[in-house]
This record gives structure tokens, C-alpha cells and sequence, in this order.
């Protein structure tokens, strides 16, 4: 069996204009799979590797439950799908949590309602291949010509896996949020921290199963000025995935080949921030010769016990612009980038900032 590497079969995304979101993924290198059209929604399966991601939209001249969804959430993470092992356990353990739990008939998959508006569809590792792209729960129609590369703009740094899935909570509903997915789905807090970044303040804890699924989870201090997050919850009108961080094998050779693609980026850290990592790390072997790459392309880098993490947002042209993605290169590392972390949100601020004096 070919075992997902991050356990996520995939990321359901809803957008208000599909077309367009299949043609932004493709900027990363992602295929059309096959479509599937129901009475109220059309879906595109896209694959890169072993990441996959389903775009729905409604379908033309009808309103039905993703329009709902859309008019109150705008375009967002819908649902994380899950691969497990135990499926009918976390069913019994979301249904003693409270947490809505749907079995749908004729052998479709389970789904358990998450986070905000969030769901999670459970594909058991038992009965469901990994390794088939057609996942299972629609009708799935083949694209004609096969696994067709929808883009022309050559060769892409293929995506590795899911790395982590960011969750922006309203103030005071981390600490249940995170006692409510270890309890249902097994998982274990394995990091937290406090950011402050300006008049800003979050807290922050990272949960990961055994599988490695792993969602870093902030909440923002309400005796602080507003910030994203704040933002991204009153945006969304509930809790949410705010970013998806796709690992690559050479973050420098993604940015650079992305950006050639059309993806876009929020504006680079200041100089002086390349200036520090320059004291900060003189030791590290490779770094002072790959300064100017990072300080050209804006990536941000970090050491920690394990080794040397490279990370860096892109911008993307959803509704309501709260959704967005995380590169991510990891030597050796396998924490999150602490000291990356307010570079990271200070760049997405000025970002947030220039698209606001712009519209």
C-alpha cells in the first residue's frame, strides 16, 4: 500500500470561482485528476505528488448548501480528510465529544464536523488505498487525457506532503479546541508558544497524531491590538484553517520556479533581518554563501536541535483574501521556526496592509 506520507488524503477547498482557483493551483504544479458535478456543486480533484487538493464550487444558476457556506464563509478550507486506521473509535469518541457525526449510506465515507466550520472526512486506511487518486465518497469522472499538467509554464519543485495545517481560533477557545482534537482524534500537543509581533499577541500550540498530521493553533490576545488572526476569524465568521504549509525539497529552487509560474509573495523581511541571521548562524555550514538567495526570493530560516528550517508565505487570490499557503524546507528541523515566526507574520501584516490601501 502506498501510504500517504502526512496522512491528509486531501484538502477540500470551497471557492466562489473554481475555474479560477484550478488555475492558481496549477501555479504550483498541481494536475487535473477528474471532476465530479452534482446537483448543486462542481468539484475538481488536483494532485501534486501526494498532496491533493479538491476545488468545489457551485454549480451555474443554483443555490444550495456551498453557496450557503460560501456566502457566510467566503472562499476557505471546507474540509481536512483524513486517512485512519481507527475510524470507527474517533466516530464513537466525536460522538461522546458532541461533535456532529455523519454516515452516509451506500459505503460512502464518514464525516466528523471539526473546528468552526470545519469537517473531516475519515477514509479508513482498511478499506481505502492511498495510493488510488480517485478518493472515494463522488462520482468521480477521469479527465479525459489522464493526469494532463495544466500548466505551460514549465518545470515546478514538486510538493513533498501537507507540513501543517495553521488554525485561527477566536480568543479563548484554544485550550477546549486543543483538548477536543486530542481527545477525539488521538493527538498530542507537542509545542506552544506566545508571538508577539508589534501591538500584537497570539498563543500558540502545535498538535500532531501518530500519522503525523499536525495543526498549529493560535488564538489572539484581546488586550492587544487586533491582528490576523482577529481578523481571519471575523472575516471567516468562525474558526478555521487561515493557512496550508506544503513541505518542498529546495524551498530557494520552489520560490524562484513558483514565482516564474505567477505565484506571488508578501513583501521580503527587511535587510537588517538577513543581517542578523548572518550573526546569528556564521556557524552553520552553507548558510553565509545562500544568504543572498534567501534575502533575494524572501525566505525566512531558522535553527533549531535538529537541524535548519527555510519558510516563506505566498499570496493567493481567494475571496475575502484570508486563505493563503506556507512553503516550507526543513533540514533536519522539526520545529516551526519560533524565531521565523514573528519575521513570517510581521511580512503578512505589511502585506495585509498594502492590499488594504489598494482597494
Amino acid at each position: 500500500m502506498n501510504q500517504n506520507p502526512s496522512a491528509v488524503a486531501y484538502t477540500e477547498i470551497y471557492a466562489a470561482d473554481g475555474p479560477a482557483a484550478v488555475a492558481y493551483f496549477r501555479r504550483y504544479g498541481f494536475t487535473e485528476v477528474a471532476t465530479a458535478t452534482g446537483a448543486d456543486q462542481h468539484s475538481t480533484l488536483l494532485e501534486a505528488g501526494p498532496v491533493r487538493v479538491i476545488v468545489t464550487t457551485p454549480a451555474a444558476r443554483t443555490y444550495g448548501p456551498v453557496s450557503e457556506w460560501l456566502a457566510r464563509h467566503g472562499d476557505a478550507v471546507a474540509d481536512i480528510a483524513l486517512y485512519r486506521d481507527d475510524v470507527e473509535q474517533v466516530l464513537e469518541r466525536a460522538s461522546a465529544a458532541g461533535l456532529g457525526v455523519h454516515r452516509p449510506g451506500q459505503g460512502g465515507p464518514a464525516v466528523v464536523q471539526g473546528l468552526g466550520a470545519l469537517r473531516h472526512t475519515m477514509l479508513d486506511l482498511i478499506d481505502v488505498d492511498p495510493g488510488d487518486p480517485l478518493v472515494p465518497g463522488r462520482a468521480w469522472s477521469p479527465v479525459q487525457d489522464g493526469r494532463r499538467d495544466l500548466s505551460d509554464e514549465g518545470r515546478a519543485e514538486p510538493l513533498r506532503e501537507v507540513d501543517h495545517l495553521a488554525v485561527c481560533l477566536p480568543p479563548g477557545e484554544l485550550a477546549a479546541t486543543a483538548e477536543l482534537y486530542r481527545r477525539v482524534w488521538d493527538m498530542e500537543v507537542v509545542d506552544s508558544q506566545r508571538i508577539e509581533a508589534g501591538p500584537t499577541a497570539m498563543d500558540s500550540l502545535v498538535l500532531r497524531d501518530a500519522l503525523g498530521v499536525t495543526y498549529v493553533m493560535a488564538e489572539p490576545d484581546p488586550t492587544r491590538a487586533p491582528g490576523q488572526v482577529d481578523e481571519f476569524v471575523k472575516g471567516h465568521g468562525a474558526a478555521g484553517i487561515q493557512h496550508i504549509a506544503w513541505r518542498v525539497d529546495d524551498l530557494v529552487e520552489a520560490v524562484t520556479g513558483f514565482a516564474r509560474r505567477g505565484v506571488e509573495f508578501p513583501p521580503a523581511p527587511p535587510a537588517t533581518y538577513y543581517e542578523d541571521l548572518a550573526a546569528r548562524f556564521a556557524g552553520t555550514p552553507g548558510l553565509p554563501a545562500q544568504l543572498p538567495d534567501l534575502q533575494a526570493t524572501g525566505i525566512v530560516l531558522d535553527v533549531d536541535h535538529g537541524g535548519t528550517l527555510l519558510q516563506i508565505f505566498t499570496r493567493a487570490p481567494h475571496q475575502r483574501g484570508l486563505l493563503f499557503y506556507e512553503l516550507i524546507e526543513r533540514r533536519g528541523a522539526t520545529g516551526f521556526g519560533e524565531r521565523n515566526v514573528v519575521a513570517l507574520f510581521e511580512a503578512r501584516e505589511r502585506d495585509l496592509a498594502r492590499l488594504a490601501a489598494a482597494s
